[in-house]
């Protein structure tokens, strides 16, 4: 289980990590973006297929009817189970990144 999650054990909230696959975030800005797009369509998901993963875990009713089982929870698309990478495992990384965030978002008046 994540830090934060543990962080919001006493909570209602579910905290869920995401990896939205493949996304073609930038045929759009390139030359030739019409073709590319239709090319990259073949291989890689549009930017509205990629949300759905976020969409998934931001909204569906599977999440509400069983919070336990996807508290901490790593979801590739759309809504699979997957183990996090050995890195993200590592406790003292996930301190070390909430630690970070808290003080980021101090210096910011939040």
């Amino acid at each position: 289980m994540t830090v934060l999650q543990r962080k919001l054990a006493t909570t209602p909230i579910t905290v869920i990590s995401v990896h939205p696959g493949t996304v073609d975030t930038v045929s759009d800005r390139i030359s030739f973006s019409r073709i590319t797009r239709f090319l990259a369509g073949f291989f890689i998901a549009s930017p509205d297929v990629g949300a759905y993963n976020s969409a998934f875990a931001a909204a569906s009713p599977l999440i509400k009817a069983d919070p336990k089982k996807y508290k901490g929870a790593y979801l590739n698309p759309v809504g699979v189970f997957k183990e996090p990478g050995a890195n993200a495992r590592r406790q003292d990384l996930q301190e070390e990144c909430y630690e970070t965030t808290e003080k980021y978002l101090a210096s910011l008046g939040l």
